[in-house]
């Protein structure tokens, strides 16, 4: 278990789904769960708002908060 404030990382992985905005956040959503995963440079995604997306990256459990490596059109 991580001490108190350590980020706790997966492996780099890939996401799917739709970038919305909600709450004036950009932000990535699960068509299928609706689970919400904030991104940690929002900006990377602004020009696939309302699009389908692949991120490839880290989420941080502990925030929810996806580190960006890649984002790309999905398929």
């Amino acid at each position: 278990m991580p001490a108190s404030g350590e980020a706790t990382t997966q492996d780099v992985n890939y996401y799917s789904g739709n970038i919305i905005q909600e709450n004036g956040e950009v932000v990535l959503q699960d068509p299928v769960t609706k689970v919400i995963h904030k991104l940690d440079d929002p900006a990377k995604a602004k020009g696939y708002i309302g699009k389908r997306v692949k991120i490839t990256g880290k989420l941080d459990t502990n925030t929810n908060v996806i580190r960006v490596e890649k984002i790309e059109a999905a398929e």
